[in-house]
C-alpha cells in the first residue's frame, strides 16, 4: 500500500467507526396533512441547482452567486436546494441576494464540507442530515466528502412539507451514458438511502427530493431508482433523450451528460409546472459566462387533488425485488478476493451496515419476524408510506 493511502485509511478510521451513524428512525406513522388542505390554490414553487462553488475549482463563485441570487429572488422560488455550495463567501452573497429569510447549511466534521445549502421563505421547523460513507474507493476525493442527505422541515400556507436536498457520488464524463460504473454499487446504495430516509424522516405526506443524483435515463441506477420509489419525477430526458441539465451549450462544458438533476414528490402532490432554468449568461472579466456548470429545475407544486388508487402489492414487491437484488449484489461485492488492503479495512464494514438497514426493509415487505426497535419502526414507517398512494380522507 503507498504511503498516501496509509495515511488516507488512518485518517479515516481514526475519523469514523465502522457502523453508519443515521438520524433514529421516527416511531409513529406518516401523518396525513395534505387532506386538511380546504385551497385548491395551495403551491409552492421548489428548485434546485449544483452551484459549482467548490473551493479552488469553482472559478468567480462570488459573482455568479449573486447573480444566482438575483434570479432567485426574481423568480419567486419558496424552497431551494443548492449542491457543490463549499465556498462560504460565495453562500452569502447567493443568500443575501435571493430574498428568502431562512438557510440551512449542513456541516460535516472531519470531511471537506457537504457542499448541502437549502433557502426558503418558511422557518425550519426541523432538520436531519444522513451522511453517505460509501463514495467510492478511498483514494477517489469524494470519499473525503461530507455528502449526504439534508432535510428541512417548513410548513407553508399551513401545510407541514419535509423537503430532502443530496447529491450523490459522481461519473467521470466518459461514462456518463454507461449502464454501469465504478461506482455503482455505492450509488445504488446512496439511492437507497434516500428512499429509506423519506421513509423513516419525513415529518408529512407531503414531501419534495430534490438534488443533483449523478445518473441519467440510460444509467442502471435510474431504473433501479424508479422501480424502488415509482414518485412522479421531473423526467425531462424521458421525454427528449436529448434534454439535459449538464450541457455542452454551458461555457463550463465540453459534452453533453444528460440529465443529472431532479426533483421528485410525494405521490400526495402533484405538478402544476416544471422548466429548466439558471441558463442565463452574465459578463466576467469581459467573457459570457454561464450561473454553473449545470442548469437548474424549477418547479410548482401543489397538493393532487384526483382520486389515488395504488397497487399497493405491486408497488411493495417491485421495492422488494431492487432491495433483494442490490442485498445480493452487495454480499457478491463483500466475498469478492478482489480487494486492497484499505478497502477490506474501511469499505467491508460499510456495507456490512448497508445491509442491516436492507435486511430492515427486506424483512418489513417479506412479512418475517421483526427483532430489534429499528425493524419494528422500520416495518411501522413503511407501512404508512405505501399507504401514500391511495387517497387520503380528502
Amino acid at each position: 500500500m503507498k504511503l498516501n493511502t496509509l495515511w488516507m485509511v488512518l485518517a479515516f478510521i481514526l475519523f469514523s467507526g465502522c457502523e453508519t451513524d443515521r438520524p433514529v428512525t421516527l416511531g409513529f406513522p406518516i401523518e396525513s396533512h395534505t387532506d386538511q388542505v380546504k385551497d385548491s390554490n395551495w403551491s409552492i414553487r421548489a428548485a434546485t441547482l449544483n452551484t459549482y462553488s467548490i473551493n479552488v475549482k469553482g472559478k468567480h463563485a462570488k459573482i455568479r452567486n449573486e447573480a444566482i441570487g438575483d434570479r432567485i429572488n426574481s423568480l419567486g422560488i419558496d424552497l431551494i436546494g443548492f449542491q457543490e455550495s463549499y465556498q462560504k463567501t460565495a453562500n452569502a452573497l447567493l443568500m443575501q441576494n435571493s430574498g428568502l429569510e431562512f438557510d440551512k447549511y449542513f456541516t460535516m466534521p472531519a470531511t471537506l464540507g457537504s457542499g448541502n445549502l437549502i433557502l426558503s421563505r418558511n422557518s425550519f421547523t426541523g432538520t436531519s442530515f444522513y451522511y453517505h460513507l460509501l463514495m467510492g474507493k478511498v483514494d477517489n476525493i469524494e470519499m473525503w466528502s461530507g455528502k449526504g442527505i439534508g432535510k428541512v422541515s417548513v410548513v407553508h400556507d399551513k401545510l407541514p412539507l419535509s423537503f430532502f436536498n443530496l447529491h450523490l457520488i459522481s461519473r467521470k464524463g466518459v461514462n456518463s451514458d454507461d449502464w454501469e460504473d465504478e461506482n455503482t454499487t455505492d450509488r445504488m446504495i446512496e439511492l437507497f438511502e434516500v428512499f429509506s430516509q423519506v421513509v423513516e424522516q419525513t415529518d408529512s405526506d407531503a414531501f419534495v427530493v430534490v438534488g443533483d443524483f449523478n445518473m441519467n435515463i440510460l444509467n442502471h441506477e435510474y431504473t433501479f431508482f424508479k422501480n424502488l420509489t415509482h414518485w412522479q419525477g421531473v423526467k425531462l430526458q424521458e421525454d427528449d433523450i436529448s434534454s439535459c441539465t449538464f450541457c455542452r451549450d454551458n461555457t463550463y462544458n465540453s459534452k453533453n451528460e444528460g440529465q443529472l438533476d431532479y426533483i421528485w414528490i410525494s405521490p400526495r402532490l402533484s405538478f402544476k409546472n416544471y422548466w429548466l432554468d439558471f441558463k442565463e449568461k452574465i459578463d466576467i472579466n469581459g467573457e459570457q459566462s454561464n450561473l454553473s456548470d449545470h442548469y437548474g429545475i424549477i418547479a410548482d407544486i401543489e397538493v393532487n387533488q384526483n382520486q389515488i388508487d395504488g397497487d399497493i402489492a405491486f408497488l411493495k414487491n417491485s421495492a422488494l425485488k431492487q432491495i433483494e437484488y442490490l442485498i445480493d449484489r452487495i454480499e457478491s461485492d463483500l466475498n469478492s478476493d478482489d480487494k486492497g488492503a484499505e478497502e477490506r479495512l474501511c469499505r467491508s464494514c460499510q456495507l456490512k451496515d448497508a445491509l442491516i438497514n436492507l435486511h430492515a426493509y427486506r424483512k418489513s415487505l417479506k412479512g418475517l419476524e421483526l427483532v430489534t426497535e429499528h425493524e419494528i419502526n422500520v416495518n411501522l414507517r413503511l407501512n404508512s408510506y405505501f399507504d401514500l398512494f391511495r387517497s387520503s380522507a380528502r
